[in-house]
């Protein structure tokens, strides 16, 4: 009768042992996934009026986004010439030559303002609610006028573990610049 209870008794502490191991490895990695997820990263470049985002353009998941994105645009319409890249005002010159090698081989960068002579990728916009983002860039609207008419083009991406962000697509909008207004092209 004793050896039952002992066992018995045995089993709960074991027991006990291996709930406290569970629930302290679930809280380990609920902490794991909060860090590595980056589940709070809100960011609002420029800034809007009244919003609690980040704004500071040199801001690492900034970076690697501008840099998907831009990378992503310039393979998307290749160009035999130098092309000036443009990021949102307050952007540090060592963010500017960390991500030139990054995004490709013609990008290149002019701290002094935007060049008139060369065609331009401009990042107006980066929102992100992690794990999705949207970038507004403006870029030549064709391959062979690219000093030409500008399109804008919004880069939706999504954020994922161990591959981080990814285009999922583009929207192509024609502006309407004598009311300032956007309309999606098709």
């Amino acid at each position: 009768m004793r050896t039952r209870q002992r066992a018995g008794l045995l089993g709960l502490i074991t027991t006990t042992k291996m709930m406290s191991a569970s629930v302290m490895v679930t809280m380990l990695m609920t902490l794991l996934m909060t860090l590595l997820g980056g589940c709070s990263l809100y960011v609002n470049i420029p800034r809007q009026a009244g919003d609690v985002a980040r704004h500071d353009p040199n801001m690492v998941a900034v970076g690697e986004a501008e840099e998907v994105a831009l990378r992503y645009l310039m393979n998307d319409r290749p160009m035999k010439q130098p092309v000036q890249i443009v990021l949102p005002a307050e952007t540090s010159p060592e963010t500017y030559q960390a991500m030139m090698p990054q995004i490709g081989e013609l990008a290149t960068y002019n701290l002094d303002g935007e060049r008139e002579d060369m065609p331009t990728l401009k990042v107006e916009r980066v929102l992100i609610r992690h794990p999705l983002a949207e970038l507004d860039v403006m870029r030549p609207a064709f391959i062979d006028e690219p000093l030409g008419p500008t399109e804008m083009v919004t880069v939706y991406m999504k954020w994922k573990p161990f591959s981080g962000w990814r285009v999922e697509r583009l929207r192509v909008w024609r502006l309407n610049a004598g009311q300032g207004r956007a309309t999606q092209s098709y």
